[in-house]
């Protein structure tokens, strides 16, 4: 058998980031797995999404620059953060130390092919598409196993997916003995066969859905939350798809003249109860202006029992107006950044932090999301 040394038949190169469907067969469990895998050897990271009949998707984040390991469970929306130094799992794209830092491994190491030696077995027909073969034997730690493992990949002068790349997994075939916890041993057989294989990605392939939050994630220091400025105003829309509700809304505020202001009006569903209001809080005088626009009534109150809480108790009775920070969300909230995202066709940046203090949800956790458009302006708040 000529080996993988052989100038003949040298190992395959695969694209430096890349997208593949794979199905998977463990005929010792007789199942099957669907999974979907991103890998990103210029960012160093990647993810896999993993489909079972009748079971929700489990999601997969590899982050090795930052050393995290998500999990996220799409049923519950919950997420599992841990070290990806550490993470029993990190043998999905492999995890090697370079120079103190973690590395996802080369493309080929990320498809467990070329980090043992290669022995070329000639050419086989593989689900119609001309393979050349490559066999080694493996010996994968994280989950102490030993495997033949037969890799088929496409050959470019007989099979070409237009996509400009040489050559392209079609099947990997694992046959071994893997040692459990209780120290039996248990034969296995794995077949995974790859589809849509394409040299590209999309970027948000490696964000964690919307309404996630990732305890111990922590913050990136490249990416702090966006600064508020002292006064601002915006139009906005409330939309609560559980009580089928839309509200509009509009907000300003003044740091430096100690005035705030809300205009907003009912459930547009219910058109014979439509109204707008005004409310004006002046922490000058301390008085708040509530306003009926229709009737052009206006009614008077100390600022701090308003309608719309804008306050803050220091005290003996007396109150102060909310910093910018707390005029818009709970300032106590640790906000973790999440990657970009897309609202309304505007690439935003996204952060996501969780609180128990979300107004009318006291005691009750509550994500809150941040979107902010690419150019550095608020956009949007999403909670979940």
């Amino acid at each position: 058998m000529p080996s993988s040394k052989d100038p003949n038949h040298t190992l395959p190169r695969f694209s430096d980031v890349f997208s593949v469907d794979v199905e998977a067969k463990f005929e010792e469990l007789n199942a099957t797995r669907y999974f979907r895998q991103h890998y990103d050897l210029k960012r160093n990271r990647a993810s896999l999404i993993v489909k079972a009949p009748f079971m929700p998707p489990q999601l997969y984040y590899m982050n090795y620059d930052n050393n995290n390991f998500l999990h996220v469970d799409s049923d519950s929306s919950s997420c599992a953060v841990s070290p990806m130094s550490t993470a029993k799992d990190r043998f999905i794209f492999g995890f090697r130390n370079d120079s103190g830092y973690g590395q996802v491994h080369s493309p080929l190491g990320a498809f467990h092919f070329g980090t043992a030696d290669q022995i070329y077995t000639g050419v086989w027909d593989t689900r119609g598409i001309t393979c050349d073969v490559w066999v080694s034997c493996q010996y994968i730690d994280s989950i102490q196993a030993t495997a033949q493992v037969t890799w088929y990949i496409s050959r470019k002068d007989a099979w070409d997916m237009q996509i400009g790349t040489g050559n392209v997994p079609v099947r990997l075939v694992a046959t071994g003995v893997q040692v459990t916890p209780n120290n039996s041993m248990v034969n296995f057989t794995h077949i995974y066969d790859f589809f849509n294989y394409e040299s590209s990605i999309n970027p948000l392939d490696f964000e964690v859905p919307d309404g996630v939050y990732c305890p111990n994630r922590g913050s990136s220091p490249d990416h702090p939350f966006p600064q508020i400025p002292d006064a601002f105003y915006f139009i906005g829309e409330i939309i609560d798809p559980y009580k089928t509700q839309f509200t509009y809304l509009e907000e300003g505020y003044d740091n430096n003249t100690k005035v705030s202001m809300f205009r907003f009006k009912g459930d547009t569903t219910t058109l014979t109860t439509m109204g707008e209001w005004l409310e004006m809080n002046d922490y000058n005088t301390g008085v708040s202006y509530l306003m009926d626009t229709n009737a052009g009534s206006c009614v008077l109150s100390p600022v701090n029992q308003g309608f719309v809480q804008y306050s803050i108790g220091i005290g003996n009775g007396q109150v102060r107006m909310k910093t910018p920070r707390e005029f818009l969300m709970d300032s106590s909230i640790q906000y973790q950044y999440a990657g970009s995202s897309t609202i309304r066709q505007i690439p935003c940046e996204r952060w996501v932090g969780t609180t128990t203090n979300a107004p009318g949800y006291n005691n009750t956790v509550v994500n809150v999301e941040w979107y902010y458009a690419a150019v550095s302006c608020l956009y949007a708040s999403h909670k979940k």
